[in-house]
């Protein structure tokens, strides 16, 4: 940069970095050095600044950047802290002295990166997005912001989503009114969650979308699976999408059965939030779906909790192939609940029930054996269910 622009930038700016500095350090030293580090690289720097707003930013990520290394430094944790943060740091409190004195003594008490959030935002007057952009902290979608602020998200809540994402799972005969009910359910629901949300400006587009049934099909349209224009960061984030999709049909299944794993539930949409954030790189997103794959066995584990605490622990056991003469209802998928329901239902009717593929588990389980018209399995794997379903008979 040339002389006279680093002098003017300096003079308009020096102030802010150094207040930066210092609620960042906690040290009037590490304040002035860091403050004279930033200046020597916006000296040294060939970039250009499109405006005042730009330069402004500019500068504050480069402080805090500075900032992080030293809060990373093992000479910085070590270190005895004889200076605590200077007067300057703050506006003069005015004529209400004493209570601004004892809310800044409050606010060095916080950890260093909390002062900063709280400097940025009352004295430099920037949207918490633009925080989180400058400190590298994730914007989160509706339920992940409630907690991140203390508050519960519940159950009814955690359910609705977890039964979303099933709706949608691979192999499902889908069906518009269903998808679009979801829709209008989830709409108002969030309607309701975002009322207690403090910060909806650190929210991204999406969980603040809303609109007229009409709009659905269009919207869709825009940010499907092809909105994603890298196609390493749309593979991953459709990688975790499926894992997530084959998590949802675990928790739901176990929900059924009255099993909950609120760290599931959590995570689940956490990594639901991530997916819209453009921020991360294709090595974080490798750590999700790593991570997705984690939550996947948690999830199998709930799922299994949940079956064998309602019915037992499987046993080996022979199961008649085929069918027989009384007329049949052919069941597929896991959802032993269901399973359970009808049974019950056609206990004394003559009418058999029958398991196909993925429910064949389902006559492992002791408390299923008591059933007299459970009587054995017909087909083969999960995706001739089309044509065996037909000619069931």
């Amino acid at each position: 940069m040339q002389d006279e622009a680093c002098r003017d930038a300096a003079a308009r700016y020096r102030d802010m970095v150094w207040r930066v500095a210092c609620n960042a350090c906690s040290h009037r030293q590490d304040a002035e050095d860091i403050t004279q580090d930033v200046f020597l690289k916006l000296y040294a720097t060939r970039r250009t600044f499109a405006d005042d707003d730009h330069l402004k930013r500019w500068l504050l990520r480069v402080t805090l950047n500075a900032c992080k290394s030293r809060w990373r430094s093992p000479w910085h944790a070590r270190r005895a802290d004889p200076e605590a943060l200077p007067e300057p740091a703050a506006p003069d409190p005015g004529p209400d002295r004493d209570a601004a004195l004892a809310l800044l003594d409050a606010v060095r008490a916080l950890p260093e990166q909390s002062r900063v959030v709280i400097y940025l935002y009352y004295y430099e007057d920037l949207p918490t997005a633009e925080i989180a952009k400058l400190l590298g902290i994730r914007q989160t979608a509706v339920t992940t912001r409630l907690r991140a602020e203390g508050k519960d998200v519940p159950h009814e809540v955690n359910h609705l989503i977890t039964l979303n994402l099933f709706t949608t799972i691979t192999n499902a005969n889908f069906d518009k009114e269903s998808i679009v009910a979801r829709i209008h359910a989830t709409l108002d629901t969030k309607e309701k969650l975002l009322s207690q949300v403090e910060h909806r400006d650190a929210l991204p587009q999406a969980a603040v979308w809303t609109a007229d049934e009409s709009a659905f099909e269009a919207k869709a349209a825009q940010v499907g699976v092809l909105s994603t224009k890298d196609e390493d960061i749309r593979s991953l984030r459709e990688l975790i999408t499926y894992g997530l999709k084959g998590l949802s049909a675990y928790s739901k299944h176990a929900n059924a059965l009255l099993q909950e794993d609120v760290e599931v539930d959590a995570f689940l949409q956490r990594a639901l939030a991530a997916t819209l954030d453009d921020s991360l790189t294709v090595d974080e997103l490798v750590a999700l779906t790593l991570e997705t794959g984690k939550f996947g066995v948690s999830g199998m584990a709930l799922l299994d909790k949940a079956n064998t605490t309602a019915y037992g622990n499987p046993e080996i056991t022979k199961v008649k192939l085929g069918v027989g003469k009384n007329p049949g209802i052919l069941v597929s998928g896991h959802d032993l609940r269901d399973l359970e329901m009808l049974l019950e239902q056609t206990q004394g009717t003559g009418v058999d029930v029958y398991t196909h593929s993925e429910m064949l588990p389902a006559h492992y389980y002791p408390a299923f054996k008591k059933y007299p018209n459970f009587v054995g399995n017909y087909g083969n794997a999960w995706w001739k269910q089309k044509e065996e379903f037909a000619s069931f008979s």
